[in-house]
């Protein structure tokens, strides 16, 4: 029952270093500790039985030996654990609650003035920063509080209701320019449509069930020969050659814990930030209950949460969306691990 505390913390942690890039170890600690006492706690109910998440837990963990960034990946699978045996709707409801809490922290500190609303001339256009260190980050925080609130409507059975903050999505985009947000947020919702349609939905199940791997293969393909589309990589704002140059550092040793990432280096893609913070195991993990969610969905026909997976998949292809320890990231993990045990909303 602790998630009640630090759920909310890690969303407060995410908006004051993204808001006011405040430096967050001490919180971070915190909401470890409390994740600690939280796991001491149900090891004790549930009279020291230990299932196999738990295990890749213990397992990871001495991985932050050597790269310490592997600390997310272990805190989402933590998390996960930690939230097992809370039912979906009830966990995207509380994450709606956090979102609204995030949200109401964002409205006083820009109505009061607290940061500048910048306005910034980029090579893709004009726009505005909304007080945070960029434009992106203020997209990125949207897409956090906003995705939880369309998911609940669509497991509500409230579809329609979804598409009413399709406008909203859409001035956040005109506001930020925050391309891969949007695009990824209008395959929401051309989901929900689609996969309405039990003809288009048999066809595209077969390419459901590679999306990860495609995804990888596109950003290592791009990645190895960027020089023959520079601008693509420039449409990328350099991701790819960024990509490459950190590809081509990794020796065998890096692949099973990973590469450490230099300061101030950004590093967007979810896909390629599992293998760079942790190596080659949470990308397998990451893959194994991916396969096993869609396997398990095929087998129940149950389709509910497709919309929202794809949709943080396509935002993960150059952002860091489900890699590092946040809200969307717990979703993201708890649909691929609890669907497959469990029907119930």
């Amino acid at each position: 029952m602790l998630f009640y505390i630090w759920l909310p913390l890690l969303c407060i942690r995410g908006f004051l270093s993204g808001y006011f890039e405040s430096n967050t170890t001490l919180l971070t600690i915190l909401i470890n500790l409390i994740m600690f006492l939280d796991l001491l706690f149900d090891i004790r109910k549930n009279n020291h039985e230990i299932n196999i998440l738990l295990i890749w837990v213990f397992f990871l963990l001495p991985v932050i030996v050597l790269n310490k960034a592997e600390l997310s990946f272990i805190d989402i699978l933590l998390a996960v654990y930690l939230l097992r045996n809370i039912d979906i709707k009830s966990l995207f409801s509380f994450s709606v609650f956090c979102s609204f809490i995030m949200i109401v922290l964002f409205l006083f500190c820009f109505l009061t003035g607290r940061k500048q609303n910048v306005y910034m001339r980029m090579p893709k256009g004009n726009a505005y920063t909304l007080g945070f260190k960029n434009a992106n980050q203020a997209s990125n925080f949207f897409y956090m509080c906003l995705l939880p609130v369309v998911e609940l409507f669509l497991i509500s059975n409230k579809k329609g209701t979804s598409f009413f903050l399709l406008p909203f999505f859409y001035l956040i985009f005109k506001l930020t320019l925050g391309r891969t947000m949007f695009y990824s947020e209008l395959i929401f919702f051309i989901l929900i449509i689609l996969l309405a349609v039990p003809f288009i939905r048999k066809i595209s199940f077969p390419f459901i069930c590679i999306a990860p791997l495609i995804l990888y293969f596109i950003l290592f393909y791009f990645s190895r020969f960027f020089e023959k589309y520079l601008l693509l990589d420039i449409i990328f704002t350099t991701r790819f050659s960024i990509y490459s140059e950190m590809l081509s550092s990794m020796s065998i040793k890096n692949c099973l814990y990973g590469i450490h990432i230099p300061e101030g280096q950004p590093m967007d893609s979810s896909f390629l930030t599992l293998l760079f913070d942790g190596g080659i195991l949470p990308v397998f993990f990451f893959l194994y209950m991916y396969v096993q969610y869609i396997s398990d969905s095929l087998k129940k026909t149950d389709f509910l949460f497709f919309p929202f997976i794809l949709c943080v998949l396509a935002a993960g292809f150059s952002e860091n969306i489900f890699s590092s320890f946040n809200i969307i990231s717990i979703l993201f993990f708890s649909v691929l691990y609890t669907r497959s045990t469990n029907t119930q909303l």
